[in-house]
């Protein structure tokens, strides 16, 4: 079997329209991957409540405990990702990141449950770089960052969906009878992409080339400085979208007594409305503006970044319940926007046989600095600051997070857009 030229699509994405597959069950797979991820932010307050834990103690859980597997696992995974099977590698992967969820429901403490935290990062570590190197092969360069962007979509809407779900359930259902719903719906789902998604010819690598390695392919992507540059964006940007993702509902309900199921419901709008529809926006304006200059969606994603975070301290100065719930939505609505252009970058400017190292690298950043930092500064914060400032205290805390990671963040985007390759998609 001849592979396709690197100008040349996977047969199913022909033609003008986006093809559902392999895009549909990928982006569900985030979806559920990504629910999974959020869950436990979801139930802070009665977690907290029920097994005696500090906010410190919370803030590893949702994010050091995930994070620091998730980044060690994350290269060693997207290297097979790269060499075998990735839709293999991605049925696997999600079987056992929804066992461990499932497993969750189970904790008894601290530890049980930072144990479990850490199976469903081992899961979830090889799922993202797969995705994103599947759909950069199945579909046609100058679709790649609404595909992106659409793929990003699948975890709003599987989020908000989960969400609903558990707003109305919540009444009925504990904590961990969700946790134990949500491990089964994935390994279902593991078991449709195992029968649905077919795995693409990869596209061609570059003829003679030196023996690759995994050295030989870091300092490849790595001396690119608008890689290197916008992956520390990425990294310190989510410290700003980590922290209010995982503090958010507690914050409701210590500041503003927002009931659980109340708040579950606010965000299932938030997920499903106000950031599905920014994915989509902007990843058809940056689809756009890539026409006529590939730098410019990266001046974009710097705005979008730093306007994400001045909004989102907006979210943490208001008072009433409504208007919380308002600017959470125009947050969010910018925060959709930010991922699926940014990987699409990986695909203009990394070979096709290292996309996979890459978004690694992209996820390892994300989640080493964001979702280590994020939720466990806060935390520590707001622990320092409980005495004097009670219940209020992580109100401070979030403001400060948010304000600093997201200013840093989005001036490290703006500076890789001055390092972009002259041109459009040079490499494709």
């Amino acid at each position: 079997m001849t592979p396709h030229s690197s100008s040349e699509p996977h047969p199913k994405a022909g033609g003008r329209a986006l093809a559902l597959l392999p895009l549909l069950p990928l982006a569900a797979v985030y979806g559920v991957q990504y629910f999974d991820q959020i869950l436990l932010g979801l139930f802070v307050q009665p977690i907290k409540l029920e097994l005696g834990l500090s906010d410190t103690q919370l803030g590893l859980l949702t994010g050091a405990a995930f994070a620091l597997l998730y980044t060690i696992l994350g290269l060693p995974l997207a290297r097979v990702a790269d060499r075998s099977s990735r839709k293999r590698l991605i049925v696997i992967c999600t079987a056992v990141f929804s066992l461990a969820t499932a497993a969750s429901g189970l904790a008894v403490g601290f530890i049980s449950l930072c144990i479990a935290r850490m199976l469903v990062a081992v899961g979830e570590a090889g799922t993202m770089p797969a995705a994103v190197s599947i759909l950069a092969d199945a579909y046609r360069p100058h679709q790649r960052r609404l595909v992106m962007s659409l793929h990003s979509c699948g975890a709003f809407l599987a989020t908000a969906v989960g969400l609903l779900a558990a707003s109305l359930l919540s009444s009925v259902l504990s904590w961990r009878s969700v946790f134990l719903i949500a491990g089964i719906g994935g390994v279902i789902l593991a078991l449709i992409v195992a029968w649905s998604v077919a795995e693409p010819i990869r596209q061609a690598a570059p003829a003679g080339g030196e023996a690759r390695s995994l050295t030989r392919d870091l300092k490849t992507i790595l001396r690119k400085p608008t890689f290197l540059l916008l992956a520390l964006a990425l990294g310190i940007g989510a410290i700003a979208s980590a922290a209010m993702i995982n503090w958010f509902p507690a914050f409701l309900a210590r500041s503003q007594k927002v009931p659980q199921p109340q708040i579950m419901l606010y965000l299932a709008i938030a997920w499903g409305v106000a950031a599905t529809s920014g994915g989509v926006f902007f990843g058809m304006l940056t689809n756009w503006l890539h026409a006529r200059g590939g730098r410019l969606p990266l001046f974009v994603l710097g705005a979008l970044i730093f306007t994400f975070s001045m909004v989102a301290c907006l979210v943490f100065l208001t008072n009433t319940t409504m208007t919380t719930i308002a600017v959470f939505m125009v947050a969010f609505f910018l925060m959709g926007g930010i991922r699926g252009p940014a990987f699409a970058v990986i695909q203009d400017i990394i070979p096709q046989e290292m996309r996979a190292t890459a978004s690694a690298i992209f996820m390892f950043s994300m989640y080493f600095i964001g979702f280590t930092l994020g939720p466990l500064l806060t935390g520590i914060i707001s622990d320092l600051l409980g005495a004097s400032e009670g219940p209020e205290s992580l109100r401070y805390a979030l403001l400060f997070v948010v304000a600093t990671s997201g200013s840093l963040g989005a001036i490290l985007a703006i500076i890789s857009a001055l390092f972009y390759p002259g041109g459009s998609d040079q490499r494709l």
